[in-house]
C-alpha cells in the first residue's frame, strides 16, 4: 500500500518494524491493534512512555489542554509573550532534578535538539578552538551537532556530519582498562578539547554502562582542566535506571544536562537543558541564537508539570517497581545460557543471528514487543518496559523471550 507519508530510517520509505501493526489504543502498559489484540510493550520506554498508557495521567492532562484551549492560548511565543507556565514548569523541573548550581532551562522539542542546543551552548562558551570528546558506541540524536558526537553511528553519519574532523570517539568505559585510558587521555591531551559528550549509559548500543566511581573522576578532571561537560540523560533520566537521574548519586556533577523523553511521557513533543551558573557566566554579551517555533508550547509545558507532579506523587512506587522490574529480569536470565546486561528498568540480550527479525516477528505474533539493537560487533534485544509494568507480567515476557531466543542465538 502506497502512502503519503514517509520514514527515514536508512531509505525513503513508509515501511515499519511491525509493518502490519496497526494501533488503535492503548491502556496501562499495553497496546492494542484494529482487531483488538493487546500487546505487551517492553520498548516504548525508550520512545518516551516511561509511565506508560495512564488514564489517571491522561485525564488530568485532558482537563488541562482544555482549559488551555478554552482560553485560546495552547501556544504562545516564548520570545515575545510572558505566562506563568514557563516560571512554574522550570522550576519545577529544576527542583526535581536537584543539581543545587543549575538555575536556567531552555526549552527544545526533542532530545536530538537538546544535544544540538548543548553544543551550541558549549562551543559558545568555552572561550577555546579544540576537540570534542565522546563515546565511541554513543547515541546523541539526529540533529547536526548529535550526529557528530554518536559514536554508534559514526559510520552512516560520516558524509554528512559538519564536525565530523574534530570529533574524538574514546572507547566506552565498561572495564577497569577503559576507564583509566580515558583519565589518562584527558591529562595528556587537556588543552586541545573543548568539551566531552558523555551518556552515562549506552541505551541504543545494547546496554553498556560503567560505575559511578569512573563518573565522579571524569567530571571532576574536565571541571580542573576548564573543559565544559555534557551530561545526556535523555534515555537513563526520569527513573529509568533506578534513580530519579544517574547523576542523582555522582558527587560531581556536569554542566549542562540534556533531558527529554519522559519528561511529559511522549505526550508532546518537548525536551529540556538545564546549565550551571558558571556557563550563563560565561555567556554573557556572547551572541548564540537557537530557536524552533514550537519551544515553550503551552500544551508540552502544562503536560510536563503534570509528569512531574505524577513522578513527585508516586516515587516510592515506582522505586519499588523498577528494583523489581530488574530483580524479577535477573532471576530468569541467570537460568538461559544468553548473555545479558540490566540496569533498573532496562536490560538487553545478545542474540547474534542474521534471523534476528524472524524472532521479532516471532515475539509479536505472541504479543511481545521489543527493541532490536547493534552496536557494529554484536547484535540482540533491548527491553525498556514501562516503569509501572507489573513484575508478574514482565517476567513472563521476559521467559517467553529468552526461551525463543535460544533457538536462534
Amino acid at each position: 500500500m502506497n502512502s503519503g507519508y514517509t520514514l527515514l530510517s536508512g531509505s525513503v520509505n513508509s515501511s515499519t518494524l511491525y509493518s502490519d501493526l496497526i494501533v488503535e489504543s492503548a491502556i496501562n502498559f499495553e497496546l492494542i491493534d484494529i482487531n483488538k489484540k493487546r500487546y505487551y510493550d517492553l520498548r516504548s520506554g525508550l520512545w518516551n512512555v516511561s509511565l506508560g498508557y495512564d488514564e489517571n495521567l491522561y485525564s488530568d492532562v485532558i482537563r488541562c489542554f482544555s482549559d488551555l484551549l478554552g482560553r485560546g492560548i495552547p501556544y504562545l511565543d516564548i520570545q515575545s509573550y510572558k505566562n506563568p507556565l514557563y516560571e512554574e514548569v522550570s522550576k519545577k523541573l529544576l527542583d526535581f532534578v536537584g543539581i543545587e548550581d543549575f538555575k536556567k532551562v531552555f526549552f527544545t522539542n526533542s532530545g536530538s535538539e537538546s544535544m544540538e542546543l548543548a553544543i551550541k551552548i558549549a562551543q559558545k562558551s568555552c572561550g577555546k578552538n579544540g576537540k570534542i570528546v565522546t563515546f565511541n558506541d554513543s547515541y546523541h540524536g539526529n540533529f547536526f551537532g548529535g550526529m557528530a558526537v554518536s559514536g554508534l553511528d559514526a559510520l552512516i553519519n560520516n558524509d554528512y556530519s559538519l564536525l565530523k574532523n574534530n570529533i574524538i570517539y574514546l572507547p566506552f568505559p565498561d572495564n577497569v582498562e577503559k576507564c583509566q585510558y580515558i583519565i589518562d587521555y584527558i591529562e595528556e591531551n587537556y588543552q586541545d578539547i573543548m568539551f566531552f559528550v558523555m551518556e552515562p549509559i549506552i541505551a541504543s548500543g545494547g546496554l553498556n554502562f560503567s560505575n559511578s566511581n569512573f563518573f565522579n573522576k571524569l567530571l571532576k578532571i574536565l571541571k580542573e582542566r576548564n573543559i565544559i561537560s555534557i551530561f545526556d540523560e535523555v534515555a537513563t533520566g526520569f527513573y529509568r535506571t533506578g534513580n530519579r537521574f544517574y547523576l542523582t548519586n555522582l558527587e560531581e556533577k556536569p554542566d549542562i544536562l540534556c533531558l527529554s523523553k519522559s519528561i511529559n511521557n511522549g505526550i508532546t513533543p518537548l525536551g529540556a537543558v538545564l546549565f550551571s551558573k558558571e556557563i550563563e557566566r560565561k555567556l554573557i554579551r556572547k551572541d548564540i541564537e537557537h530557536f524552533s517555533t514550537q519551544n515553550g508550547n503551552l500544551l508540552g509545558m502544562v503536560s510536563a508539570k503534570i509528569t512531574i507532579d505524577y513522578f513527585i506523587k508516586y516515587e516510592k512506587e515506582i522505586f519499588y517497581n523498577v528494583n523489581l522490574l530488574e530483580k524479577s529480569f535477573n532471576k530468569i536470565a541467570v537460568q538461559y545460557n544468553l548473555k545479558y546486561k540490566s540496569k533498573g528498568a532496562m536490560a538487553s540480550i545478545e542474540i547474534n543471528s542474521p534471523h534476528l527479525l524472524n524472532l521479532i516477528e516471532e515475539l509479536k505474533n505472541i504479543g511481545v514487543l521489543v527493541y532490536i539493537y547493534s552496536d557494529g560487533r554484536n547484535n540482540g534485544i533491548t527491553l525498556f518496559p514501562i516503569l509501572t509494568m507489573t513484575a508478574e507480567k514482565y517476567a513472563s515476557c521476559v521467559n517467553i523471550i529468552f526461551k525463543k531466543g535460544l533457538h536462534y542465538a
